[in-house]
């Protein structure tokens, strides 16, 4: 006698089907999903939660907020949800979404900014075993609080949390555990400017007493320290500020002569601090004040005003003093950084060049019709010498309030 298999494999297929429909249809007849499935009240359910990383999506330091992507994946018994495998075609499992017609453990991320209840259990799907466990696995995109702290961007490291709890089921009824002491990155994908330096997890109890007595609830702590990649910022934003500083000091090198020692700060001056309110615009808000390098490039503009304030002072004395004698302070300078500049090429160097300190005993000497012209020129030459004494001083003063600065910012941001 013939048979088709096909038709045996028909026939299998359809009493399987409907062994799993008359299983489900008996599960859930008399089922309530509001009810704590238990068969002893007095004894709690344990829910395990596992939580895989997926994605670091961003870290809002206007919002104060972290957005991720994980998968969740929360399993605990249900008593009411036993059967016997060998009554019903030795099925053991069976999957089917979320569809509200199962109790759920009333878990919340209680620092969600946006729906705390909300856990992606509308696009969920359900696995449930013979012997009453019930796995949910889920993918849910969570933004969650978050200080962020930018002392010290570009090298700042941040402290994130994502917080599990419960709505009413106290810790004699539900009971939150963790699968494992960290958060899963298996599957993580490494993001351009965050890199994950530590994360674990940790249990913490908030008390609260009420008319009715004292709740305790359970808080699941997933801990995320993560560290800003600062490649980009510091050429795009920390090497410009460093090239400008120095192109500031450069002022001090023009001469008064070329007619440039105005223009060149000024130019230095304007693009400063176009870029700096670049800066200052991108530069993330801050909750524990105005950050380190919000600061430097403020005292890089500081420094770029001093320097031009010193270059007008510089073309004054180049310019106006010419016929009048040097004060003592501009001698004194004079001497400490010792510029003494002749401007005559000619024969009468070794005549004309004397010392500033004897400067006045020696205009006594000569005679008042020779001494006219000499006066002029020596005195011209006193006053370059005094203007190049003060751009040595200035440059020397600025360099060094550079140095002693970037060093103390470095050291803020790198510690």
């Amino acid at each position: 006698m013939k048979f088709d298999r096909r038709c045996l494999k028909i026939s299998v297929g359809g009493s399987r089907g409907h062994s799993l429909t008359v299983l489900r249809k008996q599960l859930f007849e008399d089922y309530y999903a509001d009810v704590r499935p238990v068969l002893n009240h007095s004894q709690p359910i344990v829910v395990t939660i596992n939580l895989t990383l997926l994605k670091i999506q961003q870290v809002d330091e206007v919002r104060q907020s972290l957005k991720t992507t994980v998968n969740l994946l929360l399993s605990w018994s249900d008593e009411l949800l036993i059967w016997n495998k060998s009554e019903h075609d030795g099925i053991t499992n069976f999957v089917f979404p979320y569809d509200k017609n199962i109790w759920v453990p009333d878990i919340m991320v209680s620092n969600a900014l946006d729906r705390p209840a909300e856990l992606g259990l509308n696009d969920a799907y359900i696995s449930l075993k013979y012997l009453g466990e019930v796995v949910v696995w889920t993918q849910v995109n969570f933004d969650t609080s978050c200080e962020i702290r930018t002392k010290k961007y570009p090298f700042d490291e941040q402290h994130c949390e994502i917080l599990f709890t419960k709505f009413m089921n106290e810790d004699d009824k539900l009971i939150l555990k963790a699968t494992e002491n960290k958060t899963n990155l298996e599957m993580y994908m490494e993001t351009a400017e965050w890199q994950i330096v530590d994360n674990f997890v940790e249990y913490d109890i908030d008390i609260y007493e009420t008319n009715i007595g004292v709740l305790n609830y359970t808080v699941l702590h997933y801990h995320l320290k993560l560290r800003r990649t600062c490649m980009s910022c510091i050429l795009n934003i920390m090497v410009p500020v460093l090239v400008l500083a120095c192109l500031n000091l450069l002022t001090f090198f023009v001469p008064c002569e070329s007619g440039e020692k105005t223009s060149f700060p000024i130019s230095i001056f304007l693009t400063l601090a176009v870029f700096l309110t670049m800066i200052t615009l991108s530069l993330p808000e801050s909750i524990d004040g105005v950050s380190y390098l919000s600061t430097y490039v403020t005292f890089q503009l500081i420094m770029s005003t001093i320097t031009l304030i010193c270059t007008v002072i510089s073309l004054q004395l180049h310019h106006k003093m010419n016929n009048r004698p040097v004060p003592k302070i501009g001698l004194a300078i004079m001497k400490v950084f010792k510029c003494k500049r002749n401007l005559y090429p000619t024969a009468k160097q070794n005549e004309i060049k004397l010392e500033a300190d004897d400067a006045s005993n020696d205009l006594h000497q000569l005679d008042r019709s020779d001494s006219t012209v000499y006066i002029q020129r020596r005195s011209s030459k006193l006053w370059q010498n005094v203007v190049d004494a003060f751009d040595t001083m200035m440059f020397s003063i600025l360099l060094i309030c550079e140095i002693i600065t970037t060093v103390i910012f470095l050291g803020l941001i790198l510690n």
